[in-house]
């Protein structure tokens, strides 16, 4: 019988589109403090959906509010 290795939950995040990121991960991605991810909460400004009691994004949304939160600079 062939045996099926788990492997972790961010070797397989990282590899998909629809990688899901923490609290954590999250401000590292956007090299902030975790207390800036938690500002962005409470002002609903951040797109987030809650899994249990805990905080989760979605890359795809956070790189698309990058995006459009983007000022340009003037010419």
């Amino acid at each position: 019988m062939d045996r099926i290795r788990i492997s972790r939950r961010t070797d397989v995040a990282s590899k998909s589109s629809g990688e899901i990121m923490t609290v954590t991960s999250l401000a590292h991605y956007l090299r902030c403090h975790e207390s800036t991810v938690y500002r962005l909460l409470k002002r609903r400004e951040i797109p987030a959906f809650k899994l249990g009691s805990d905080w989760r994004f979605l890359k795809t949304a956070i790189e698309q509010w990058v995006r459009k939160s983007t000022v340009e600079p003037k010419s």
